[in-house]
């Protein structure tokens, strides 16, 4: 059976709450439990963290590739290649976007030359543009 895993932000805060928060399967629904919220409903949840999803993925260094993370896709130094890892409902899969929403599907071969260089919440400036 596949573990899932999943990192969680305080919306307001942008604190990353992972290593104090649960998540439990409520009747076909998200609920999550912090000791500062007790427990919130699915709806609740919503509105006040960010659940994003671990892709199953490491990258060049072995680091865990979450929904979210910016990636550099061509990391060797001679040009930045930053996309943003989403999430395609309609494809049911990861994506590699760039920030104009083009992008492309990812593997697990693929995953082995990337590296992880920030996510979208502690480090946005990573995709203005220059």
């Amino acid at each position: 059976m596949k573990t899932f895993k999943f990192r969680i932000w305080d919306k307001d805060t942008l604190e990353n709450l992972t290593s104090y928060c649960s998540i439990l399967a409520e009747n076909g629904n998200i609920a999550c439990i912090h000791k500062k919220y007790n427990k919130l409903s699915s709806e609740e949840c919503k509105d006040q963290f960010i659940v994003e999803q671990f892709t199953g993925l490491l990258d060049k260094s072995g680091v865990k590739i979450y929904k979210g993370d910016i990636i550099d896709v061509c990391p060797d130094g001679k040009q930045e290649y930053l996309r943003v890892v989403e999430w395609d409902d309609e494809l049911a899969q990861f994506r590699a976007l760039f920030p104009d929403g083009s992008g492309q599907l990812f593997t697990k071969r693929q995953c082995l030359t990337y590296e992880v260089i920030g996510n979208i919440h502690q480090h946005p400036d990573l995709l203005e543009t220059k």
